[in-house]
């Protein structure tokens, strides 16, 4: 075949025009793949800096979560017992469960040794009612009832036996502190060798059966707004709760004493006790109005073995 220069001149014009359409689609092709990735990198940015605003979200919420629970638990759950309002209405979870274990784990704690009689005496009323006076053969003063508004017997901690006639007690009365004498006749005298301690410096409780201690543990005691009143007060009522999952664990071992820098409490005297607690994670602190908190396990032993009128002393 025979070329012209016509025909070799159209001829490149035409590879001309496929090369230039093939480079400009490469060219494009590249360009768009840059692009591409370029947009692919910005999203992963994007959604890693999402994602790290999202974990900061989620940790502010807890954050908050955490200082409404603290500001909740600091300012405490009503444990100082209004012994006068036995229907006060108590915090529980909704299923009775506690969210932490029920028995906390207890650091090594230096138990130190406070002196304490070996044995005590108790006062157990034998009839509806018992009168105390000041002073032996005085002027009637005070008078209480017979059981007790739990239904207990009426029991009282003996500080003197020597009167022929009348026994001296410590009373369950506000302020802390009080004595008064009881005629022999309207009660019954036993000896018991129960004593307990209450350590403020560790917020620890010690319970001894004579010689032998039955429990020892940290505790939660008063905060330093509504301290645990220092010194020897008695058990005066075990009351075992309906919901063992409350504020107030399976039961109360409700004493004589009484804060001393509350008034009143939830409508009645703030009374204070020992009892279980639905936040065992608390133990070892100081954050209630006054009461001692232990583990429900502990409190549920001691309702079981401690004698009504076993003394309970209060140290710092």
């Amino acid at each position: 075949m025979r070329l012209n220069s016509h025909n070799v001149s159209l001829s490149l014009k035409v590879f001309a025009t496929w090369a230039d359409q093939v480079f400009v689609k490469r060219f494009f092709l590249f360009f768009l793949a840059i692009a591409l990735l370029a947009t692919s990198c910005s999203a992963g940015s994007q959604k890693t800096a999402s994602s790290a605003t999202k974990d900061e979200s989620s940790k502010n919420v807890l954050a908050e979560t955490d200082a409404a629970l603290s500001s909740s638990t600091a300012a405490g759950i009503p444990d100082a017992l209004a012994f006068d309002d036995p229907t006060l209405d108590e915090s529980s979870t909704s299923d009775g469960r506690t969210t932490s274990s029920d028995t906390a784990k207890e650091p090594a704690i230096d138990y130190r040794d406070v002196s304490l009689p070996a044995t005590s005496w108790v006062a157990t009323a034998v009839g509806s009612n018992v009168e105390v006076s000041a002073q032996p053969e005085g002027a009637v003063t005070k008078s209480f009832p017979n059981p007790t508004q739990f239904g207990g017997p009426r029991v009282f901690h003996v500080l003197d036996l020597a009167h022929p006639t009348h026994v001296k007690v410590s009373l369950p009365s506000k302020p802390n502190g009080q004595e008064g004498w009881v005629l022999r006749e309207d009660i019954t005298l036993e000896e018991i060798d129960f004593k307990a301690l209450v350590d403020l410096r560790n917020n620890s409780l010690t319970v001894w059966d004579g010689d032998d201690i039955i429990v020892r543990t940290q505790a939660v005691t008063g905060k330093a707004s509504t301290p645990t009143p220092l010194g020897t007060f008695y058990v005066r009522d075990i009351i075992k709760k309906p919901n063992a999952g409350g504020a107030y664990g399976p039961y109360i071992v409700a004493l004589s004493g009484f804060s001393e820098t509350l008034e009143t409490f939830a409508g009645g005297l703030p009374a204070i006790a020992i009892h279980g607690t639905n936040q065992p994670g608390l133990i070892g602190q100081s954050r209630s109005n006054g009461c001692i908190r232990i583990p429900n396990d502990l409190i549920t032993q001691l309702a079981g073995n401690v004698p009504l009128g076993t003394p309970v002393t209060v140290v710092t």
